[in-house]
């Protein structure tokens, strides 16, 4: 309980102080406009490519850099505690009750930042929602590929192939934006999906052992790419199936990360309008899905929880701050934070449940850590990589 506290505590702290904060850059970015309009610059500006059309404060990216990760590790310990708790809640309704959340904080925002246009941004945010219709259904598609592919293969294999989001996202970053990462930005990528691959296996084949199946003999001495080797004996329609389902799954996400990049960075429209559009897409969305998951809507209702509120207050908060993280730094930065937001959870969950570290996991953290610092400072890792390299020549030499 002091755990689940202190992370909420802390996230919800986040939130409040980021409120105070977000509207500097977007004002200065107006302040700015509105002096060329008024001194008559004609000066015609160079296409944006890959960066947003004003700069950033970097504490600001600190912030959501923090803040998100709070947020990701908070989420999912909250989730884990309510569906192993004694009434559990059905997971779209958890996520309705978020959407719905971030509808009202985000029709606020607009209330207070534009109380001059207040109908004319309404008008506009009906009139602009229909590329958002896109996102909402995609979301909701990657939520049911998920669960067709969990039926048709293991859970081992889900894990490992839906790391491969990060290295999607990158590709879809270089197409469609035009952004082009450095090759040591790529080596850290791949070195971060291996590390990741190592850590969410081990915990999978943990949950698995601790469930009443008898656990497979091992099939290589590394044991997530017997998970790889065993496709060959164990492929089937419905197998393939599964596959497909969680292939697709992680490349509409990495598109749809991009996509919704795009939307932010280049396209009319703020972030709480664009926020607005998507919770209300989302929420009729989960709201129909949800009448075919449950007997009664009425009696899940009746299961809301303060952990219920607060799994899904920070729901609506992740939902914010991916948005934010898209529009002040981009796709891939999102994916290399998420990903170190899963290591710290795991950590998280060992210190709290008192399990003992294994050697794979500890490796895939260091992996993780260590592909993070080089992705974030590229030009130190360079000069690393350089110094090992020209060491090994003149030894060998």
């Amino acid at each position: 309980e002091i755990v689940f506290s202190f992370s909420f505590s802390f996230s919800f702290f986040c939130c409040s102080l980021l409120t105070s904060i977000i509207a500097a850059p977007e004002m200065s970015a107006r302040q700015k406009a509105s002096q060329k309009e008024e001194v008559g610059d004609k000066e015609e500006t160079p296409p944006a490519k890959s960066s947003p059309p004003h700069t950033t404060h970097p504490a600001l990216k600190v912030l959501i850099v923090c803040m998100l990760v709070s947020q990701s590790c908070s989420y999912v310990l909250f989730r884990q505690y309510i569906q192993t708790s004694i009434s559990r809640v059905n997971s779209n309704f958890v996520l309705l009750l978020g959407e719905m959340m971030k509808l009202i904080f985000a029709l606020g925002m607009v209330v207070v930042h534009d109380e001059e246009t207040r109908k004319k941004k309404l008008e506009d945010i009906v009139k602009g929602g229909i590329v958002m219709i896109f996102p909402a259904a995609s979301y909701l598609a990657m939520n049911l590929l998920s669960f067709v592919a969990l039926r048709y293969i293991s859970g081992s294999l889900f894990i490992t192939i839906a790391q491969l989001k990060t290295l999607t996202t990158a590709l879809c970053s270089v197409f469609f934006l035009s952004n082009s990462l450095p090759p040591i930005k790529w080596i850290s990528l791949f070195i971060l999906v291996f590390g990741s691959i190592l850590v969410t296996y081990k915990e999978e084949a943990a949950s698995s052992s601790s469930s009443s199946l008898p656990p497979a003999e091992p099939t290589s001495s590394l044991p997530f790419l017997s998970s790889f080797f065993s496709f060959w004996h164990e492929i089937s329609p419905s197998f393939l199936l599964g596959l497909m389902a969680v292939i697709l799954e992680v490349t509409i996400s990495g598109f749809m990360s991009v996509y919704f990049e795009r939307i932010l960075k280049f396209h009319k429209g703020s972030i709480w309008e664009r926020n607005i559009q998507l919770a209300v897409l989302s929420s009729v969305l989960y709201y129909i899905n949800l009448l075919f998951s449950v007997h009664s809507v009425y009696e899940e209702f009746q299961k809301i929880s303060a952990p219920v509120i607060i799994t899904s207050i920070l729901g609506a908060a992740g939902g914010i701050l991916v948005a934010l993280c898209l529009k002040y730094l981009d796709s891939v930065t999102k994916c290399v934070i998420l990903s170190f937001s899963v290591l710290l959870t795991i950590l998280l969950g060992h210190v709290i449940f008192g399990s003992v570290l294994e050697t794979t996991t500890l490796v895939g953290a260091g992996l993780v850590i260590s592909a993070c610092l080089a992705y974030n400072q590229p030009e130190r890792a360079e000069k690393l990589l350089y110094l090992f390299v020209v060491r090994d020549d003149d030894l060998k030499r």
